[in-house]
């Protein structure tokens, strides 16, 4: 059953919301939800969606933008329009709700307090609710429900890594709440268990068919919980998703990824999980470049090169991608032994601390900041890196020393983490 206009404004986020146009518009059907701040670039906009702004920066009393707008939001049969007032905008003007009710567009005020993550969320939910499967004309439980979803999102999700163009499969995307034109990103999680569990030495969860398929329910389980648009498929040992959220913001979509996994570990807690996060996206085309980003970041998270953290974005990893993309492990020794290999050497005879010390001060490149850090006086400092220039033959006065000492950390970081030197 398709949810409408009339039924979304019932619910109780949108208590405190407005219609501000009458009964223009309450039989129209919802079919996605779309934030924009700024009303700049309505292209992308699709039939069916509900629209959510600030206005920011658009003149409201401009008659003639007021009516080029509507028409262009009219002409791409947007469900409704939701504007929230107080921060940019004091009141919607009676001129631009005439407007909206002669063009047919739904108008709804919401007030500044209520955030557009309770709509969001609210409209999510109840478009997952109104998108039951039905068969026999009788609604399937939620395990029946769950299983459905996963195997549809999965044929999508390889009809796309396929290269198949998106706009064919449109309809078909947008009852998973995928939009073609939406931004999103990829995940990819690799599950390993433990030596000595079930008789498996570290090896992948997917090379036990049941096993991945479990893992796989419980990831799609996860995501409709969380109702975010979402395509969720295995990948030979892995487990891979695109997500759509409404505000693809990073450091948002890196912290509800965070707690995605969290999860999953507490559903799966005998396993290992690691994941990796790609950057943005624009274009369901770019799907298979997403995913080599997200395979890369994983192989960081697995590797604890994103700190002691299991989950790796992308967009953070800095050297570290050219690092993981690097194939020639010879190049790679030859740039350590180069650097920092004096260092370690030293330290392991002299149980010497001078590869914190490097560590540290490139951190700051600050004596004094650094000498705090490491609770020791600044003249030990000044002695411990006047050592780390005599061993290296680099001085730390010339930056393109310095950062041949940062990439030689990085190298030996990454190498340490794939078992190629021994500490």
């Amino acid at each position: 059953m398709p949810l409408v206009l009339e039924q979304a404004l019932q619910l109780d986020a949108f208590h405190k919301c407005r219609l501000l146009t009458g009964p223009v518009g309450l039989d129209n059907q919802i079919k996605w939800v779309n934030i924009l701040e700024i009303l700049d670039d309505l292209r992308h906009i699709e039939e069916g969606e509900f629209l959510i702004t600030t206005a920011y920066g658009f003149d409201l009393d401009d008659s003639i933008k007021q009516q080029r707008l509507l028409e262009l939001l009219a002409g791409n049969r947007l469900a409704a329009l939701a504007v929230q007032t107080g921060h940019y905008i004091k009141e919607i003007p009676g001129s631009f709700i005439k407007a909206a009710v002669v063009t047919g567009i739904p108008v709804i005020e919401i007030p500044g307090e209520i955030s557009f993550k309770t709509l969001t969320r609210a409209l999510l939910s109840e478009l997952q609710q109104q998108n039951l499967v039905e068969k026999n004309g009788e609604l399937l439980n939620r395990d029946d429900r769950l299983k459905i979803i996963a195997k549809q999102s999965r044929e999508m999700m390889l009809k796309l890594l396929a290269g198949e163009n998106p706009e064919k499969y449109s309809d078909s995307l947008r009852i998973l709440h995928i939009s073609p034109h939406a931004e999103f990103y990829m995940l990819q999680i690799n599950s390993q268990l433990p030596a000595g569990k079930n008789g498996f030495a570290g090896g992948p969860a997917g090379s036990r068919d049941p096993a991945t398929n479990r893992l796989l329910y419980n990831l799609v389980q996860l995501l409709v919980q969380y109702n975010l648009p979402f395509l969720a498929a295995s990948l030979d040992f892995d487990l891979i998703a695109l997500i759509q959220p409404v505000k693809p913001d990073f450091e948002q979509v890196l912290s509800a990824v965070h707690q995605l996994l969290r999860e999953l570990e507490l559903l799966n807690p005998h396993y290992l999980f690691s994941m990796g996060l790609s950057s943005c996206r624009g274009s369901l085309s770019e799907v298979n470049s997403a995913l080599a980003e997200a395979a890369v970041a994983m192989e960081a998270a697995r590797l604890r090169l994103a700190g002691e953290s299991n989950l790796a974005g992308y967009p953070r990893l800095g050297f570290y991608k050219v690092l993981l993309e690097m194939k020639n492990l010879e190049l790679l020794k030859s740039l350590y032994k180069e650097t920092v290999a004096p260092l370690l050497h030293y330290d392991q005879r002299s149980g010497g601390a001078l590869l914190e010390t490097l560590r540290t001060y490139l951190k700051h490149l600050n004596h004094s900041e650094a000498a705090k850090e490491l609770f020791i006086h600044r003249h030990t400092m000044r002695y411990r890196l006047e050592q780390i220039e005599s061993l290296t033959g680099l001085k730390l006065g010339d930056p393109q020393k310095v950062f041949q000492l940062y990439i030689g950390l990085m190298v030996y970081d990454y190498l340490k983490a794939r078992g190629v030197i021994n500490t």
